[in-house]
Formats: C-alpha cells, structure tokens, sequence
C-alpha cells in the first residue's frame, strides 16, 4: 500500500478515483483540477454558394437533413433522396398504428395508446451534445429531462437471485472504499507525496464521502435508504442494514456504478419523441424526396455525380457536382458506387452493431405506484440487460417501459425471434424484478436493426485498428462524393455524430466548390494581364482641336493626374515583374497562346504514418506540411515536362496552428524560399495567401494551389 500511494500523481489519483468512485467522480475532479474540455462544436457553415451549383444527398435522416438545410442555406440547389416513406432514420418513434419495418415482422402493428410511444432508436441528449441542442434551439423543438440514473431502480444480478436499489449499492460501495483509503492514509501511507495538512483533509473528506464512524469504519448510513421509513409523530424510521463487503465484492455490482459521461446528468429527450426533431427539420428541406431508392453513384469523367434512384419501380436519375452519403455503410456497399477500390474496401470493412429495443405498456404505472421508481434505468444481469422507466407521462393511469434495450450478442440473439417470442423472453426475465409484469402487461412492440432493411443495423462498431485506417479513409473525400453520419463521427450511434459530422462534411462541401466552382481570382487576374498587354486593334481618335478663343477648361481641383498608358507589344516570353529585393513577383504576363498546368488544391502528404490518428506528428507543421506540398508539385509538375522554375502563380489557404495560437505564415514562408528564388530556382512566382477557418481534415494547416506555364522562351526576370 505505501508503495501504491508513494508517487501519487493526478494521473494516479483520477485512475484510482475512477476505479473506485466512477467516471462521475473523474468528470467532477477533472473539471476542479481544470483538465476537462468539452466536446468541441463544428464552425459554422458560411459565405454564399458558387452560382448554379448543386449538390445530391442520399439519406434523409437527421444527418442528410442538416447537411441539406446548412447548404440550401448558402444558395446551393440540394436534392435529399430517402428510400423510406420517412424522414429521419434511425430517429424514429412508435406510436399506436406504427407498424413494423422488419419484413420477417409484417403484421406487426404498435397499440400504444394516445399520448404514449416508444423511440425505438435514440431517446436520449446528453447535456453536452451542443449539435443536437444547437438544432432543437433552432427550430423551436421542446425537450425535457430525461432521468438516466435514479437512485431508486435495481441493480439485479440473476445468479443470485438478489437486488438491490442503485442508493443502497452506491452507499455501501463509497461507504467501504472510503473507509479502505482513510485507514491507509491514517497509517502515513500519503506522508511523503501529502503534507500532513492534506493528508488531514482527505481523511475528512473521506468521512464525509464515506459516511464513516470516528474510528473510520463504515456501518451504514441513511443514504441507502430505510428498513422502516420516517414520517410523523414518533416514526424516526429505522435504517437499512449495509450488506457485508465481502457478499458487496462478490455480486459483481461496482460495474453498475461507473456511468460513462455520455450518460451523465442532466440528460434531455425531446417532448413527445425523437422523430419530432426529425419532423422539424424535414420541413426545412426544400426537396425531401421519400420513397426513392438509391440503386447507383457514378462519377463521370467529365466530373460531378449522376445518382440513379427508383421511385414505385420507376428509374430517375440527378446529376450533381458533389453528392454526400449518409446511408449506413452496408447499404451504400450494396449500391456499389463508382469510387476508388480502397475507398470501397474502407466501406465494406465497417461492421455496424446488432441493437434492439421492445416497448411494453402495461395497464399501470406499478413502478411508481409500488416501488417510487420515477424513471431511470434499472440493470439486470439477465440478457434484457435493461429496464428503462419512462421519463415523461408520470402519475399517469398506462405508461411503456423499455423491457429490454441490448447490443451485441445478445441483440442478435434476441432479435433472431418472432416478435411474440421476443416479448415472451421479456416478460419471463422482467418478471423477476417485476413481479407485477404478470398481471399488468397490456401490448408491446420491438424492433432489431439488423434487419431492418434501410438500416441493416445500428451503429458502426469500429476496431482501434479501424479507427487508424479505414476510419480515417472515409473521413477523405472519394471524388466527388462524400461521406457523413454519426459513423463519421466519434460520436457513433449518437445524434450529435449525425449532426456534427453533417455541418463539417457540408463545410468541406463548400470549400471545396468555391475553389473549383467559382470563377478563380488568379486566372482572371492572368487573363486580364493578357488582354491588357495585348495590341489594340482601333485606333484612338486624337482629340477635336479647341476652338478659336475658347478658354482651357480647369481641370478638377482634386483630380488625380492621368495615368499615361505606353501600349506595348505582347511578351513572347513569360514576364515578371515586382520589386526585386520582394520573395514574390508582383504580378505576371502570360504570352498569348501559352499552354499552361493548373494544379487542384493540394494537401500535405503524411510524413509519420506510424503517428495515431488525430496526432499533429502524421503531418507536422506549417513548414513541415508546406515542405511536403511543394515537392508533390514538383513531382506532378515533372510528369507533365515542367520543373519548379515554370511555375508562375501559388495560392495557398492557411489556418491556425493550435500549437502557435495563429497562421504560421513564417513556416509557409520558410518552405517557400527554400524552392523559389534561389541560385537553382531564380523564379518568383506571384503568390496569394489565405487564411480560412478550416480546412478538410482538421490536421491541415495548409492547401496550396499552383499555376505553372509551359515555356516559349526564356523567362524575363
């Protein structure tokens, strides 16, 4: 034990703190110990769309609904194709006459009486998803308190046969644990790292938590709860025996305790079930089309998308610049689109989970009535893993319970039943926390993802070594088609992913176009120039001589004296010219008739590939990545015949490096030197620099776009 806490490092304690205590109790020292950041918000989408340019989106759930609504809100035309007579996917809630999307379930129809529902995919926000939140703010839809932890459900371990309320479980547990540490630390285990001071006050800290005796040992308290409750008069109640810590230890229950910060207080659901959100947001679309059934993706050579649908059996097509997927992998597998085969590989690797949910209602709420269960999740070791209490509609006459709410194996095993055999397995299993499920339980309806035919499960499930591969693969753009959805986010089978990853997919949407649709600032820049050294084919009349006696009109007080034009013949050779002390020409004259390369926005290549995902180190920094950029030109710029020395114009897009708080234009300027205007290189090319809010992949911190012309002549410096 000395050995334990004789290097007792923050890292150390919010690890043993975690171990004991929960992630609960991490998040609240992280945030005292100021270490915890919150979940970064997407920028928002600005500026205004390229004219006439269109963009396809296939999938009208939460997330092709939002990419399509933050584009249409910058000018861009936007088609939403959705195979289901639906909006909204996997965010969707049963209510009476819902019936079953599962083919192997036909016949199956919810009975749910009025007011009651079930979101048989997400139900639930956490308060620190700022997309989802963000979107119900936007468009005026309600949300509520949604009671994740409720110190009144059970704990339930089958084996045993036991229960426990989660108060009863979490103060016997903080209870021993407390009284553990504060005997250690009483015998000078912490003297060297703690003063004595210190050591005083987590002893008295861990009495409080702990709810200890002064002789630092735990025998209950009433945070557990009471074997005969107090109320008036002379009814001072009569505490709760604790369990023992060895029987505590034995029932496995501590893994309960642990909630994750997904699941943390306080939690929302929106008001009358999810799909209201999604209801919402349709009605900002301004071309939702249901029922149209994605059956190809092709990316012509002459660029752009042609997405091939069917609507009642009848072929359509729609010809975009750039289409965004938000179809769950498998399905956009099926479809087999025109991109390159590394990009199908990464598609078809990502396995999705099993999940599944039933809803029963039940003739009264016995849970309140009978056990003061007010929402809130009780866990069983049984395989509905689940019980979750309805958080709206309380004291009310009926209600629908989740009876189970699993992933994995045993969702796949449960979901390969009939529905009746389903809920048979739910009502035996429920039973035995329930007894009153006997006599209560009034209709049900489920649902297994797997097999649902536009969904083919529930969310991606992506390996650590996916997460460095294939995950990263599909975060790229594969021609003209992008991906988006909570599978392209962190934040996977979560609303926020779906929301999240839209507004940035629909950014890089958007950047992208207005580089490669617009009509580009250096060309017309260079084209001007042209025309401009070009010979006028008119003369100019000399001006009518003035007449005899007339007086010279004064020019304008404040006129600027006229610029004198010396017209001149066209260079045959490429020209600069600038100051010559400058890195960079002011300006260039292309020759008439010159053939020239202009590169796409290139990015830089990865220079640490053993580096983790998500670390700065694959790419470097500003010089690093600028570096790397310039000797890709070089490399392309060779295959076409030229060198380093015909490039003629650079524009290059910076942001911010994290690590310097502001565009690094030293380190763009240091790799830029290092190549032009040297003894080897002389050229200085005209050059604009850029600085945007982002770029595609977050750990960019450069683009570069390059102008280089075949040479007649010489180049005059």
């Amino acid at each position: 034990m000395t050995q334990a806490f004789s290097a007792l490092t923050r890292r150390t304690f919010l690890q043993a703190l975690g171990q004991t205590s929960g992630a609960v109790a991490v998040h609240d020292a992280m945030r005292g110990l100021g270490l915890f950041v919150e979940d970064p918000k997407p920028p928002a989408v600005t500026g205004r769309a390229p004219r006439g340019a269109r963009v396809v989106i296939l999938g009208g759930g939460l997330a092709g609904m939002a990419a399509a609504i933050e584009l249409d809100g910058l000018g861009y035309h936007v088609d939403v194709l959705e195979a289901r007579s639906r909006p909204g996917g996997r965010a969707f809630t049963v209510r009476g006459g819902t019936a079953s999307e599962e083919p192997a379930q036909a016949g199956l129809v919810a009975r749910y009486d009025d007011g009651l529902y079930l979101n048989v995919g997400p139900m639930r926000i956490p308060h620190h998803h700022q997309p989802t939140l963000d979107w119900c703010r936007e468009l005026g839809v309600a949300i509520e308190p949604f009671l994740c932890t409720n110190e009144a459900s059970w704990v339930h371990d089958a084996a045993s046969g036991r229960k426990l309320r989660l108060k009863e479980l979490r103060a016997d547990w903080q209870g021993y644990t407390a009284e553990l540490l504060a005997k250690a630390a009483s015998k000078d285990a912490l003297d060297a790292p703690l003063t004595a001071e210190d050591r005083d006050r987590l002893i008295d800290w861990l009495r409080r938590e702990g709810a200890l005796t002064p002789d630092l040992r735990y025998a209950g308290s009433s945070r557990r709860g009471y074997r005969e409750a107090a109320g008036a008069a002379d009814a001072a109640g009569v505490m709760d025996d604790p369990m023992g810590l060895g029987p505590l230890l034995a029932t496995g229950f501590g893994a309960y305790l642990n909630t994750e910060l997904a699941l943390q207080a306080p939690m929302f659901q929106v008001v009358g079930g999810t799909d209201n959100l999604a209801k919402a947001m349709a009605t900002r679309v301004r071309n939702l089309q249901l029922g149209a059934r994605v059956t190809a993706l092709q990316q012509p050579g002459t660029g752009g998308v042609r997405v091939r649908y069917e609507i009642g059996g009848a072929a359509h097509q729609i010809e975009a610049d750039y289409a965004i997927s938000t179809l769950p992998l498998p399905i956009l597998a099926e479809i087999d689109p025109d991109v390159p085969a590394a990009s199908k590989q990464a598609i078809a690797a990502v396995k999705l989970s099993t999940a599944g949910k039933i809803g029963i209602q039940f003739r009264r709420r016995f849970w309140e009535e009978d056990e003061a269960i007010y929402g809130g999740i009780t866990r069983t070791s049984q395989d509905i893993t689940q019980i979750v209490y309805p958080s709206y509609g309380y004291l009310g006459k009926k209600g629908v319970l989740i009876g189970y709410y699993q992933n994995g194996e045993k969702a796949k095993a449960m979901g390969a039943l009939p529905h009746a055999d389903r809920l048979a397995r739910a009502m035996e299993q429920g039973a035995l926390i329930h007894p009153q499920y006997k006599t209560e339980a009034d209709t049900a309806f489920s649902v297994a993802w797997e097999h649902v035919p536009f969904n083919r499960g529930g969310w991606a499930q992506y390996t650590e070594a996916q997460r460095k591969a294939e995950y990263v693969a599909l975060q790229q753009p594969h021609g003209a088609l992008y991906l988006a959805g909570d599978s392209m986010s962190y934040l996977s089978g979560w609303m926020a992913g779906a929301l999240g990853s839209a507004r940035t997919v629909a950014r890089r949407v958007h950047e992208r176009a207005s580089r490669q649709l617009a009509v580009p600032t250096a060309a017309l820049a260079i084209l001007l120039i042209a025309l401009l050294a070009a010979p006028s084919q008119a003369q100019t009349p000399a001006p009518a001589p003035a007449a005899a006696g007339a007086a010279a009109a004064a020019p304008p007080a404040a006129a600027a004296p006229p610029v004198t034009v010396v017209r001149k013949a066209p260079p045959e050779a490429v020209t600069f010219y600038g100051s010559p002390s400058s890195p960079i020409s002011g300006g260039v004259v292309i020759p008439a008739g010159a053939a020239f390369v202009w590169t796409s926005g290139t990015v830089p290549p990865t220079v640490n590939p053993d580096a983790p995902a998500g670390d700065r180190a694959r790419f470097g920094d500003t010089k690093t990545q600028a570096a790397g950029i310039l000797k890709t030109f070089e490399t392309q710029l060779a295959a076409q015949g030229l060198t380093m020395a015909d490039v003629v114009y650079l524009r290059a897009y910076l942001v911010a490096d994290p690590a310097k708080g502001a565009i690094d234009t030293d380190g763009w300027n240091a790799a830029y030197r290092e190549v032009f205007g040297t003894t080897a290189n002389p050229t200085k090319p005209a050059r604009s620099t850029v600085g945007v809010a982002a770029l595609v992949n977050p750990l960019w911190l450069i683009e570069v776009e390059a102008f280089a012309v075949y040479p007649a002549k010489a180049a005059v410096r």
